[in-house]
C-alpha cells in the first residue's frame, strides 16, 4: 500500500497522471502507465 491519509475517502490504483514539462518531448516515462500498480497495491484520496 502506499500513502494513506486519516481523512482519505477511498483507495485508487491508477498510476499518477505524468506529463512532460515540454510539448513534444518524450520523457520516457510511458513504462509507468503500463506497468501500474501491482496487486493489492493502492493509495489514499
Amino acid at each position: 500500500m502506499q500513502a494513506v491519509f486519516p481523512d482519505e475517502i477511498g483507495r485508487y490504483a491508477y498510476p499518477i497522471d505524468i506529463h512532460s514539462y515540454q510539448i513534444g518531448v518524450d520523457e520516457g516515462l510511458g513504462d509507468v502507465y503500463a506497468k501500474g500498480y501491482e496487486k493489492g497495491k493502492s493509495y489514499g484520496i
